[in-house]
């Protein structure tokens, strides 16, 4: 039975649903998705989760990037574009557009990623994680409070994903990559 279950999980929802439901208009949605995929992960038992993980973090990397810049379209004069002006209203339309808004799913993919390296553990180091390390240093600056948080959740997940690594052979590769991710924190 367990076997339909986990079967069912990586051909419906990971086979091309969770490319969908990661863009959902519903945020609640993508953030239950981040704790789907996670025990997806946790739950694996014939490996599916190492021989996809690479598709599924480009996926997620892909969407942070791409919603990275914020949807200013709520904005009906354009006005918004500008830093200086995220917070304060428009003066020629009255709109006012917080700075936690216009994101897309730029802080749930965030969510998702942090919980995908939390079931993936310490076979985290068994892929390339510059372009995932890339995205963490620029969210820790992001305007987006929440995004900045949640890049420090994904820290801390890369951090509890490392807790056995030192008695593994992906002892070097997290040795590399703790040179980068040690400064975020200091």
């Amino acid at each position: 039975m367990l076997r339909l279950v986990e079967d069912f999980a990586w051909e419906q929802f990971l086979g091309g649903e969770y490319a969908k439901i990661i863009e959902d208009e519903e945020f609640r949605v993508r953030n239950q998705a981040a704790v789907v995929i996670e025990e997806i992960f946790l739950t694996d038992q014939a490996g599916k989760g190492l021989a996809n993980f690479e598709a599924i973090s480009k996926l997620l990397i892909d969407n942070i990037e791409k919603t990275f810049e914020r949807d200013t379209s709520g904005d009906a004069s354009g006005a918004l574009q500008t830093k200086a002006a995220l917070i304060k209203p428009d003066s020629s339309s009255g709109k006012t557009m917080h700075d936690s808004e216009g994101w897309k799913s730029l802080e749930t993919s965030m969510r998702n990623l942090q919980h995908l390296i939390e079931g993936i553990g310490t076979h985290l180091y068994a892929f390339d994680l510059q372009s995932m390390l890339e995205v963490v240093k620029k969210a820790i600056k992001h305007l987006n409070r929440f995004v900045r948080e949640i890049a420090y959740f994904v820290i801390n997940a890369i951090f509890v994903a490392s807790k056995y690594v030192l008695q593994t052979h992906h002892k070097t590769t997290y040795l590399v990559h703790l040179e980068q991710i040690m400064p975020l924190v200091s």
